[in-house]
């Protein structure tokens, strides 16, 4: 299982405004902290973003996650990663 911290923007967020954000975090790790406790999703954002630990055999629409999540080493940020539930950032 690998433990990680997620930001969700919704599908309907700009790219652009994404990657903004993105290259924030690339730059600053405190600055994934805030952006995580800024997310539209309120369970996240209270959380900070940290979810529940990822395991193998994740669902088919969520394997992009999962096979990031394990190539990924400790303090590392992912690239920007399109779901369904929109653009991903571990």
């Amino acid at each position: 299982k690998r433990r990680v911290q997620i930001i969700i923007f919704p599908p309907a967020d700009d790219l652009k405004a994404v990657l903004k954000v993105y290259e924030k975090i690339r730059a600053s790790g405190d600055e994934f902290d805030r952006a995580a406790r800024q997310q539209a999703n309120p369970a996240l954002a209270a959380s900070g973003g940290h979810i529940k630990p990822i395991s193998r055999h994740l669902p088919a629409q969520e394997k992009i996650v999962e096979q990031r999540a394990f190539q990924m080493q400790p303090g590392e940020v992912s690239d920007v990663l399109k779901t369904q539930q929109g653009y991903v950032v571990m």
